[in-house]
């Protein structure tokens, strides 16, 4: 069997110490070193995003504080306005209103209160003749 072959086992010997040899230096002086910066590159990329990441989220949160701010100031100020809007056209509806009737409807507001005495009146007597029988 050429395996067991004892003349040819110091070559193998010597390449394969000269194979691994080479492989194990190359591992150690270029892959290895490319793979650890690889990795730190990475963990600084992933370190900045992170920082990134929780600055973007403190300006949000005051971007969001200040939008509420704001919300809530727009809306005291429309409920003042609005308010006011309210208050000044009852003012105005109630002037209006007796201007109305005091000029225009004179004559009709009188109709109707003589007319609701009147009414009260026969009511008045119903009752007594009711009250006489």
């Amino acid at each position: 069997m050429p395996q067991l072959d004892k003349v040819t086992f110091f070559s193998q010997y010597f390449w394969l110490v000269i194979f691994f040899l080479t492989f194990y230096f190359f591992v150690l002086k270029i892959a290895l070193p490319t793979i650890v910066t690889i990795f730190k590159v990475r963990k600084r990329k992933i370190q900045l995003m992170a920082t990134e990441v929780t600055n973007l989220k403190k300006e949000e949160s005051s971007i969001l504080s200040n939008y509420d701010a704001v919300l809530v100031d727009s809306f005291n100020t429309s409920r003042e306005v609005f308010n006011s809007v309210i208050s000044t056209s009852n003012a105005w509806i109630q002037d209006s209103s007796r201007q109305i009737n005091k000029t225009d409807l004179l004559d009709v507001n009188e109709k109707y209160l003589n007319t609701i005495n009147d009414i009260n009146k026969e009511y008045i007597a119903f009752n007594k003749i009711k009250s006489l029988l």
